[in-house]
C-alpha cells in the first residue's frame, strides 16, 4: 500500500499521519524502509522520521511471513522515534503467519520498542491471527475484484462516492452525508 523509503541521505520526515487505509494482495504494506537496497547510498547519516502515525489500516497482503506488511527499519544514527501504529489489522493470503519487523524505531504499536530512543535493536513479532483475521477481509463498495483486476480491454467503472471511504466510519465532514 505504502512505500517511505531512502538510503543514507538527510533530512527529514515528521509530524505526518497515515490514517484509514485499505488493500489487497499487497506485496509491501507499510514499509518504511531507510536501508532500501536498490537505491544508491546517498552522502549522509540518514533522513531522520519522527513523529508518524499510521491508523486504521485494513486489507490483505500477499505473504505475511515472506515480507512483513509492517516493516520500519531505521539506522542506529538516526533511529526513528515517536512512531505510532495503532488499529493495523491486515492479514496474509498465503500461509497463516503475519510477521512484523522492526529496527532502531521507538514508539507504539507492533514491534516498535516503547519510549525514547535508547540503543540499537532488530525485532520481529507475529501479529495475532484471530484479532486481525476477522477486520482484513472487509471490502469496499465497487471495489475492483481480486488479483485478476480488470483486464486490459474493460474500462474502469466511477463508483458513487460512499458515506466514507474506509469500512465502519462516518463522514468527516457533514458535506459527504448528503452525497451517498
Amino acid at each position: 500500500m505504502m512505500m517511505i523509503k531512502s538510503r543514507g541521505g538527510s533530512g527529514s520526515l515528521r509530524n505526518a499521519q497515515f490514517v484509514n487505509f485499505t488493500g489487497h494482495s499487497n506485496a509491501y504494506t507499510l514499509n518504511l524502509n531507510a536501508f532500501w537496497s536498490s537505491q544508491s547510498q546517498a552522502a549522509g547519516n540518514g533522513v531522520q522520521y519522527r513523529n508518524l502515525t499510521f491508523e486504521h489500516w485494513r486489507g490483505t497482503c500477499s505473504n505475511g511471513q515472506q515480507r512483513a506488511p509492517v516493516q520500519i527499519l531505521c539506522p542506529a544514527q538516526v533511529p526513528c522515534t515517536d512512531i505510532v501504529v495503532d488499529d493495523f489489522n491486515v492479514w496474509t493470503e498465503a500461509g497463516s503467519v503475519v510477521q512484523h519487523k522492526c529496527e532502531n524505531a521507538f514508539g507504539e504499536g507492533v514491534c516498535l520498542v516503547n519510549g525514547a530512543a535508547r540503543g540499537a535493536y532488530s525485532r520481529t513479532t507475529n501479529a495475532p491471527a484471530l484479532a486481525t483475521a476477522a477486520y482484513a477481509i472487509q471490502k469496499m463498495p465497487g471495489e475492483i475484484p481480486g488479483p485478476q483486476g480488470l483486464g486490459i480491454t474493460k474500462s474502469i467503472d466511477i463508483p458513487a462516492i460512499p458515506t466514507s471511504y474506509y469500512p465502519g466510519l462516518k463522514p468527516t465532514s457533514a458535506r459527504m452525508v448528503d452525497i451517498a
